[in-house]
């Protein structure tokens, strides 16, 4: 194993053992260090709550990519968390309105992407080096079963890195 793998598998370790203490069933994944940024896909983080769990637990700051379904969420729950952990906000989805307002004046920028390849490939622009780039949707695909959120983040990621995952 090379040190890189070695210490991603490290960091999902640490984080499977944290999910259970939460009781969360949950794909925290650090999939890749590239470009001199952690790239964390927790596409089973469907509500805040384990949104705030995930960044909670991150050392260093965050660039956090969540998906804004038709449905509004409650997204105030997490503006403390925002001022303290989160940078910046990458999000997509039909209704980005409801995360800007929560996120507006709590992080140093809101981006509204039109996918999540858009959204990775702009927060790998804005990231600085060693941050964690984090997808950790905080809603549910406005319902629908059918969208993979792992292979649409690996599809995303191979993009970026012209790697397959």
């Amino acid at each position: 194993k090379t040190d890189q793998q070695s210490s991603i598998d490290q960091v999902n370790l640490r984080n499977r053992e944290y999910l259970k203490r939460l009781n969360q069933q949950n794909k925290f994944e650090l999939v890749v260090k590239s470009f001199n940024h952690n790239f964390i896909n927790d596409c089973d983080s469907t509500d805040i709550n384990s949104c705030m769990a995930t960044i909670d637990q991150l050392e260093g700051s965050v660039i956090w990519i969540n998906y804004a379904p038709r449905l509004a969420r409650n997204y105030a729950d997490i503006i403390p968390m925002l001022k303290d952990k989160v940078r910046a906000v990458f999000s997509f989805g039909p209704e980005t309105g409801f995360v800007y307002w929560a996120t507006d004046r709590n992080v140093e920028l809101f981006v509204k992407a039109e996918s999540l390849t858009e959204s990775m490939i702009l927060a790998n622009m804005y990231a600085s080096d060693n941050e964690n780039i984090v997808f950790a949707p905080g809603a549910d695909y406005d319902g629908k079963i059918d969208v993979d959120w792992v292979e649409e983040f690996k599809e995303a990621l191979g993009k970026l890195t012209d790697k397959k995952y």
